[in-house]
């Protein structure tokens, strides 16, 4: 995001003939102001963003300045931040750059963060940017908003630091299989993996955001989590590393050796978790 801190800043963009983008917009003037919050909208929505009234520009780039006269024109900014954006958009910057050589004349300069409460509405549309115009969202960019980028960052991280802890207990298990069986093996303590991600976007019901297919993908991978943590819990609690039960393959009479089939749901789910991570 471009940052615009004086009138050195907005000349240097169009000494370097800097292009319009997906983070960059100039208007040579203040529009309507349904037009003033979709673009704000716009960029809210999306990756935040900086526009500048006052510049003009030819396929894009910018070539020189048109300074404003309308001495209202931050007010008219602020109004429609406040009456025509729902929700509200917190942290958005409003900047006057007066003309030194001129009285009344000035650019004026709007920085819009990333929010973290989109998707925001306008007159009943969603907007998003789409390289250097904003335009309507569809069904499918409104749903995955909804999610929103906080809680899509903590279940990417949450599934990384997940693979993470699979691997390494993979390789601890496997090593520990390799000396003999269970009468070789130390006390064993292991590390549930992390759910709180996963926990508050089925809570907040934000399920809907993600495809089909991709749901499809986490119900099985988080079923298998639950699976180990469970495992995990169970050797804690009872303090064993052999289990009889019919889940698994195993005799009344020998039972079933829990850190295998750790082992073995931890390498099938850290190769789940991969494909996962790979669809964000």
């Amino acid at each position: 995001m471009a940052t615009i801190e004086n009138l050195k800043d907005v000349q240097t963009l169009i000494d370097s003939a800097i292009e319009e983008g997906p983070t960059l917009e100039y208007k040579a003037r203040l529009s309507a102001n349904k037009e003033i919050a979709k673009d704000i909208c716009a960029f809210a929505n999306s990756q935040g963003g900086t526009i500048i009234y006052g510049v003009m520009t030819k396929d894009r780039v910018p070539t020189d300045l048109i300074w404003t006269t309308d001495e209202h024109a931050e007010e008219r900014v602020r109004n429609v931040l406040e009456h025509s954006l729902q929700p509200t958009i917190e942290g958005v910057d409003v900047k006057r750059l007066p003309n030194p050589n001129a009285v009344g004349q000035a650019l004026l300069v709007i920085r819009i963060p990333e929010s973290i409460h989109a998707p925001h509405i306008v007159d009943g549309r969603y907007y998003k940017r789409r390289g250097s115009v904003s335009s309507p969202m569809d069904n499918e960019e409104v749903k995955s908003s909804m999610l929103g980028p906080g809680r899509s960052v903590a279940l990417r991280f949450e599934i990384s630091a997940n693979i993470r802890i699979l691997e390494k207990m993979y390789s601890l298990l496997q090593g520990m299989s390799e000396t003999g069986g269970p009468s070789k093996v130390p006390n064993l303590a292991l590390i549930p993996l992390h759910t709180d991600a996963w926990r508050a976007i089925v809570a907040g019901g934000f399920l809907f955001s993600f495809s089909t297919a991709f749901v499809e993908q986490l119900v099985e991978a988080y079923s298998a989590v639950h699976e180990i943590n469970s495992l995990i819990e169970w050797h804690r609690i009872q303090g064993s590393i052999i289990m009889v039960t019919p889940v698994y393959d195993s005799s009344f009479k020998h039972g079933t050796y829990v850190p295998v089939v750790i082992r073995d749901k931890a390498s099938r789910l850290r190769n789940q978790l991969v494909k996962l991570s790979e669809s964000f």
